[in-house]
C-alpha cells in the first residue's frame, strides 16, 4: 500500500479521532508498505485523494483516486486478518462533533435539496 498522506487522524480509545498530526514512521504510507505488517484504523489527509495497492507476486496494481471532494483516506488493516479497507472519503470521522472548522474536517452542511457529488476511479493494471 502506498499513499500520499501528510497527516493522520488517529483513532482514540473512544473510537473517535484525536486531533490530526504528522504520521509516525510505523503509520507512514509514502513508501510502499506490506498491508499485513500494518495495524491501522485511521483516517488520513490525502493529498492525491487516493492510494495504490501493489500485488508484486501477482504482477498487479490497483490505483484508487478521488476528486477534490474526497480529500481524506480511511485505512483499516486489522492485525492478523485476511482483509483490509482503503477508502477515499469526504470528511474526517466525527467531523460533525469536532471543534475544528469545517474547512479542516471536510464537513459540508447541505441545505434541503442541495447535493454534493464526488467520484472515485478504480484503475487495475498489470505490472510490466
Amino acid at each position: 500500500l502506498t499513499a500520499a498522506v501528510p497527516r493522520i487522524w488517529p483513532s482514540g480509545e473512544s473510537g473517535l479521532v484525536d486531533p490530526s498530526r504528522p504520521p509516525e514512521a510505523e503509520e507512514a504510507l509514502d513508501a510502499a508498505r506490506a498491508v499485513d505488517t500494518l495495524a491501522l484504523d485511521h483516517c488520513f489527509d490525502a493529498e492525491a485523494a487516493g492510494a495504490t495497492l501493489h500485488w508484486p507476486g501477482h504482477g498487479r496494481t490497483l490505483r484508487l483516486t478521488g476528486d477534490g471532494v474526497l480529500r481524506f483516506l480511511i485505512v483499516y488493516t486489522p492485525a492478523g486478518a485476511d482483509f483490509f479497507c482503503v477508502e477515499p472519503v469526504s470528511h474526517a470521522p466525527d467531523a460533525l462533533n469536532s471543534p475544528l472548522p469545517e474547512a479542516r474536517t471536510g464537513l459540508r452542511m447541505l441545505a434541503p435539496d442541495e447535493t454534493l457529488e464526488a467520484w472515485i476511479r478504480v484503475e487495475a493494471r498489470s505490472a510490466p
